[in-house]
């Protein structure tokens, strides 16, 4: 036998621990998830039930009396009984083919794309229009010939300083914005990287559920015991009962033997009338 991947599935609120083995890496990952998934759900049953006790207690606590928790723990009583009994029936019953679909992954990248950084803007250019630049000439002013050549010599200095630190903060600008075009490109290019492992990851889980159902219908023994243990860990009934299994598989006579555990009679629900 090659090489066997394995996985610990553990539950701390049941208490439940189980290692997860086989050929297929993958497959193996998925069948541990699906065996969380199915023992998470046994859980919120198990605290769903322990609630509707304590509810129940209370309740019986207020009516002052035992004759109305008589009558809900013989109700309760019968519904264990009827279930018990109805296991074989319902397995007869019901379908239990495993959704090999349901099995693959599907759901998106979860983080975020991440939004772009705001770039800085761009300052406005000082122009010999602006009215700041215009000089401010009075009655006198134009009178003197010299008056107005020194208004408009101070102006055109003040537009050229003007310029001078416009063109500063220009380069300023630019240089922020070339770091902010950097981070926005380093985080979109990992965000990208991240988004296409994690598609692949599902791409290799999901070929590698295609390929254990294409073992399991060509009745690969460990494919087989696979589905069986999927089988058992979704079937429906109570959550007292165990769903280990010993198996073994004669593929020339397509023939599989399965020894499922099941309770003794004597650990089985019994009602008193």
């Amino acid at each position: 036998m090659g090489f066997r991947y394995t996985y610990k599935v553990s539950h701390n609120g049941l208490g439940k621990y189980r290692v997860v083995s086989g050929t297929d890496e993958a497959f193996v990952k998925a069948k541990a998830l699906a065996l969380q998934n199915s023992w998470e759900a046994e859980y919120r049953r198990k605290l769903a039930k322990q609630q509707e006790e304590e509810d129940r207690e209370i309740y019986r606590r207020e009516l002052n009396g035992n004759v109305q928790e008589a009558e809900r723990r013989t109700n309760d009583a019968e519904k264990a009984l009827e279930q018990v009994s109805n296991i074989l029936r319902a397995a007869l019953t019901a379908r239990h083919a495993i959704d090999w679909e349901k099995l693959k992954r599907k759901d998106a990248y979860s983080t975020p794309q991440p939004k772009e950084l705001v770039y800085a803007e761009f300052p406005w250019e000082p122009q010999p229009e602006d009215i700041k630049y215009k000089p401010m000439l009075t009655l006198f002013d134009k009178l003197s010939k010299s008056r107005v050549e020194q208004k408009s010599s101070s102006s055109k200095q003040s537009l050229h300083s003007d310029h001078a630190t416009w063109l500063e903060a220009v380069e300023r600008v630019k240089a922020e914005n070339q770091k902010l075009y950097s981070k926005n490109v380093t985080a979109i290019e990992r965000w990208n990287e991240e988004s296409r492992k994690h598609q692949e990851e599902l791409d290799r889980g999901n070929a590698a559920i295609d390929k254990r159902k294409a073992d399991y219908e060509s009745l690969q023994p460990d494919a087989v015991a696979d589905y069986c243990e999927l089988v058992l860990s979704a079937s429906e009934y109570p959550d007292d009962f165990p769903r280990s299994l010993i198996w073994n598989t004669f593929r020339i006579q397509k023939f599989l033997l399965l020894i499922i555990h099941c309770l003794l009679p004597k650990t089985c629900p019994v009602l008193k009338k």
